[in-house]
């Protein structure tokens, strides 16, 4: 992952694979505090927002093309 910091603000480049490691994180979380509140300690935004950012990496870890995997020769 690279990301490029200005202020507050970061732009990420992601591989598939960061990015469907960073919805198993939120899966993980969501077991962790499955309520807003658990969502608000943890990372400080309501649990129904946190999802929404979850289903657009899903669609963009969709539509990115599958990487092909190491071989362990």
């Amino acid at each position: 992952m690279e990301a490029e910091i200005t202020g507050q603000e970061a732009k990420l480049t992601m591989s598939r694979s960061e990015l469907v490691l960073m919805l198993s994180v939120i899966t993980v979380l969501n077991n962790i505090a499955p309520t807003d509140e658990g969502y608000l300690d943890m990372v400080g935004r309501p649990r129904e927002e946190v999802w929404e950012y979850a289903k657009q990496f899903s669609e963009l870890a969709k539509a990115i093309p599958y990487e092909k995997p190491a071989r362990l020769d």
